[in-house]
């Protein structure tokens, strides 16, 4: 919930609920980041989930106290890992942050569209 609230500050964070997930993901495969510190247990601290029929990265959040930490690099790294590409996904426009993430990462534009978040970039990754 938090990495959304930070990855989408014009959205009303009462819009997001945690049934959010549940939702969006169903019928995706996700692989999940955890830090272990000591004896304490896992805490996880980012997730991806794709749709693997369309090799289509559909979420990637990472805790934002763990941002720049490399956990959204090997998370995304991992998912096209699973089958070779292309990959695709979208992303919007206004979360600079995140286009610059895939931008380093060697993902590509192809194109631009609008949805409820906003005008969002459709990008590849081969």
């Amino acid at each position: 919930m938090a990495a959304r609230r930070v990855a989408f500050p014009w959205v009303q964070a009462e819009q997001f609920t945690t049934d959010d997930f549940i939702r969006d993901t169903t019928d995706e495969d996700i692989a999940v980041a955890e830090f272990r510190s000591g004896g304490s247990g896992a805490v996880v601290v980012g997730f991806v989930s794709v749709f693997l029929p369309g090799r289509f990265i559909h979420h990637l959040y990472v805790d934002p106290d763990r941002h720049r930490m490399g956990i959204g690099r090997l998370l995304v790294r991992h998912a096209v890992g699973i089958r070779p590409g292309p990959w695709r996904l979208k992303c919007v426009v206004a979360n600079a942050p995140a286009m610059a993430f895939y931008e380093s990462e060697g993902w590509v534009e192809e194109g631009r569209g609008s949805d409820d978040m906003g005008p969002h970039a459709a990008l590849r990754f081969d």
